[in-house]
């Protein structure tokens, strides 16, 4: 249910391998439909409801007319990986005893990441000690990522050291790209549940991500620029600086124009967003930055500072504005100074917009100053 863009969706699963790839049609639309909900009656119909922010609520029911089957669909043929996947998420089942360790544990490495995610659940349901050593001896990527994430999220400070350890063993130049993705994240795991690790593992950690910042990928760089600001890398300023003077998005295809016509209010302002070109990249950028404690100069505080001012042109939703004034606020926290912060501050306000509305001639009013009472009446 699309409230906003008055769609109801059909959305048409195949089978692929632990789960589904999916085909999506529009159903019904309207203008307006502000679609709130939708559930299949006993009697086979589709009962949808419609209403919110003051427009008229109702129910609809959908039935077929026509000559083709109306019989029920068969069932999806099941896929060896999703019959896999089933049963490993029966070892989840509060009651599972240590043996979901042996049965799971193969498949850690699957190449199939809901197959691969099942595995690592079912392990971290159990105590840590009966897997903790083993997770820490694998070297197979797959495996040892996930081994590594369940570690994160399951062995405390106590084993900091020694996933991080894992993790800078692994020949990360011969790891595909989602697999390095993972390897950033379970660092982002490690330092968000149990802090910065001891100085020698820190130094080899920053050391490796250090090497391989940036990247020839956006998401790694978004990844990489966060996770080494929260080491402390003495290097990523300056290089996310040069990054963010540059960053290029990535293609987004759009919803169609004809669909963005179905909703009045919401529809303009998406399409100005499209052709304002609000850069993503560099507002991630700029997000991993304003908790950048260490790396610093004067001039590199000044070119950032600077960019929020280059953003003035840059349109969005109602709280997009907000957003970038509150990853500025940010920033000019960690400026000790308060003469250098106001300067900051000065240098990144917004440049004035020109505006190219028309000069109109306005009419004058309301003539005198009414009180509520006198408005109330006027309304009644």
């Amino acid at each position: 249910c699309d409230w906003t863009y008055g769609t109801l969706y059909a959305v048409h699963l195949t089978p692929e391998g632990a789960g589904y790839s999916a085909r999506l049609e529009e159903f019904v639309t309207g203008k307006p439909l502000p679609l709130t909900d939708a559930v299949i009656g006993r009697d086979g119909a589709l009962y949808f409801t419609i209403g919110g922010r003051r427009t008229q609520s109702g129910v609809y029911r959908v039935t077929y007319v026509g000559k083709a089957s109306t019989a029920p669909a068969a069932p999806p043929t099941e896929t060896p990986e999703h019959k896999l996947r089933v049963e490993l998420e029966r070892l989840h089942d509060q009651g599972t005893g240590p043996e979901a360790i042996e049965k799971a544990w193969p498949h850690l490495g699957h190449p199939d990441r809901l197959v691969r995610y099942a595995a690592r659940v079912a392990i971290e349901r159990q105590p840590v000690k009966l897997w903790a050593n083993r997770a820490l001896k694998q070297t197979e990527p797959w495996a040892a990522l996930e081994s590594a994430v369940a570690l994160a999220r399951m062995g405390g400070k106590e084993r900091q050291n020694d996933l991080l350890t894992l993790l800078n063993g692994l020949n990360y130049p011969q790891l595909t790209v989602p697999q390095q993705l993972a390897l950033v994240r379970a660092c982002q795991i490690t330092i968000a549940r149990d802090g910065l690790p001891a100085s020698e593992v820190l130094a080899k950690t920053i050391a490796r991500l250090d090497a391989v910042y940036p990247a020839q990928n956006n998401d790694l760089n978004r990844e990489l620029s966060r996770t080494l600001v929260a080491l402390g890398a003495p290097d990523v300023v300056p290089k996310t600086l040069r990054l963010l003077a540059s960053a290029r998005d990535d293609e987004v295809a759009w919803l169609s124009t004809e669909r963005m016509a179905r909703n009045d209010r919401y529809g303009p302002k998406f399409l100005r967003t499209g052709e304002s070109r609000p850069n993503v990249q560099q507002i991630a950028y700029a997000y991993a930055l304003r908790m950048a404690k260490t790396g610093w100069t004067p001039e590199l505080r000044r070119t950032f500072f600077a960019w929020f001012a280059s953003t003035a042109p840059w349109q969005g939703g109602n709280q997009f504005r907000g957003f970038l004034d509150q990853i500025r606020t940010d920033a000019l926290a960690a400026v000790t100074d308060p003469a250098e912060r106001k300067m900051l501050a000065s240098l990144a306000a917004s440049a004035p917009t020109v505006s190219t509305a028309p000069v109109l001639n306005l009419p004058k009013g309301p003539g005198k100053n009414y009180t509520v009472n006198e408005v109330v009446a006027f309304a009644k």
